[in-house]
C-alpha cells in the first residue's frame, strides 16, 4: 500500500506500475513524504525466532508435601484456589520457595493416596486438607516470568579478538553467550535452587539455545574473515554446551541434534561426534539418539571418515 495522493489514508497497490504512479502523483503535487506499507512472507527461522521473542513467560507445575498446619490462606482467583497469603512459621513457609503468594493450586492427593485430582475451588482445597492425615499433597501452578529475548547477537566488529589474551579470550565468550542466552538461564537456576523441575522453563531455555548453536553456525559462514569465523563459532558452541552442562540441564534431542549439524557446519566434526558419542552411551543429561540425531552423527562421522563408528 502507498500514500494517497491527497491526505493521510493508505490505499492497497497490486502491481509496481500502481505503485509508482501513486508516488508520481504525491510528489507532482509537492508532497516530500510517501508512506509504503511493505509485507514480506519470513522464513523458519525468522518465524521461529518470531515465535521465541514473544515466549516471555511459562507455567511451571510441580507437586510438594505439606504437614499441617499448612500455614496458608486461599482465595478463588479467576476461578483457580491462590495463595493468598502465607502464615509464618507454618509448612508453607518452610518450603524454601515451593509455595509463593501467588501459587495456584491445581490439583490435591486423593484421599487413597497416590493419585492427585483436578480442584477449582478453595472448598475441594479445604475438605481435601480436613481429611485426618498429618499432611497434603498439593499440585501448583507458577506462571514464570523468563523476560524478553531478542535472539540477535553482536555484530562481529564488537569484538576485538586480537586484543584478548587466549585465556580472557574463553571467560569473555562464555560470559557473552551467557548473554546471548538471556535471563532464562538464571531464571531456571533459582527453581532448581527451590527444588523446582523447571521443566517448561527448561524447555523454553533449550529452544532458545537450539536458536543459538543454528545462529552461531550461519554467522561463521558469512564472516569475512573465515576462518576466525569458524574459530569463533567452535567456542561459543564449547561455551553453550558447557553453560547448559554447568546449569545441570539435560539436553534435548532437538538441541543435541542442531549443536552436532553446527559442529560439523563450523569445521569440527570432532566436536559433534564427541557430543554424540555421549547421547549414544546414555550419559547422565543427554537424550537418546532419535532418526535426525542420528543423522546427524552419521554426518559427522563421514566428515572424519568413520562412518562404520556411528553404528557401533
Amino acid at each position: 500500500a502507498t500514500s494517497a495522493t491527497l491526505g493521510d489514508a493508505m490505499w492497497p497497490k497490486s502491481s509496481i506500475a500502481g505503485v509508482v504512479s501513486a508516488v508520481r502523483s504525491r510528489l507532482q503535487l509537492g508532497n516530500q513524504k510517501v508512506s509504503l506499507r511493505i509485507e514480506r512472507s519470513l522464513d523458519d527461522d525468522e518465524v521461529a525466532l518470531a515465535e521465541l521473542r514473544s515466549r516471555e513467560s511459562v507455567k511451571e507445575r510441580w507437586e510438594v508435601e505439606l504437614q499441617k498446619p499448612l500455614g496458608l490462606t486461599l482465595k478463588n482467583v479467576d476461578g483457580t484456589p491462590t495463595v493468598a497469603q502465607i502464615k509464618k512459621g507454618g509448612s508453607a513457609e518452610r518450603s524454601k520457595g515451593r509455595v509463593r503468594i501467588g501459587d495456584r493450586v491445581v490439583g490435591v492427593e486423593s484421599a487413597f493416596g497416590g493419585r492427585m485430582y483436578p480442584v477449582t475451588t478453595t472448598k475441594e482445597v479445604l475438605a481435601a486438607a480436613a481429611l485426618p492425615t498429618p499432611s497434603i499433597s498439593l499440585r501448583l501452578e507458577r506462571d514464570v516470568r523468563v523476560g524478553p529475548w531478542s535472539g540477535l547477537l553482536r555484530s562481529d566488529g564488537d569484538d576485538d579478538e586480537d586484543a584478548v589474551a587466549p585465556r580472557d579470550r574463553r571467560s569473555s565468550t562464555q560470559s557473552q553467550v551467557q548473554r546471548d542466552i538471556g535471563d532464562a538461564l538464571n531464571v531456571y537456576l533459582e527453581l532448581r535452587r527451590a527444588q523446582l523441575p523447571a521443566t517448561a522453563t527448561a524447555s523454553l531455555l533449550l529452544d532458545r539455545c537450539t536458536f543459538l548453536a543454528k545462529t552461531y553456525a550461519r554467522r561463521a559462514s558469512s564472516r569475512k574473515a573465515f576462518r576466525s569465523g569458524r574459530g569463533d563459532a567452535q567456542d561459543r558452541l564449547d561455551a553453550l554446551l558447557q553453560t547448559l552442562e554447568d546449569a545441570e540441564v539435560e539436553l534435548s534431542a532437538k538441541f543435541a541434534t542442531n549443536a552436532v549439524s553446527a559442529f560439523v557446519s563450523v569445521g569440527a566434526p570432532k566436536r559433534g561426534a564427541r557430543l554424540f558419542e555421549r547421547c549414544a552411551r546414555g550419559d547422565p543429561g543427554h537424550p537418546r539418539p532419535n532418526r535426525r540425531l542420528l543423522t546427524a552423527g552419521v554426518s559427522a562421522y563421514a566428515r572424519l571418515g568413520r562412518v562404520d563408528q556411528a553404528f557401533a
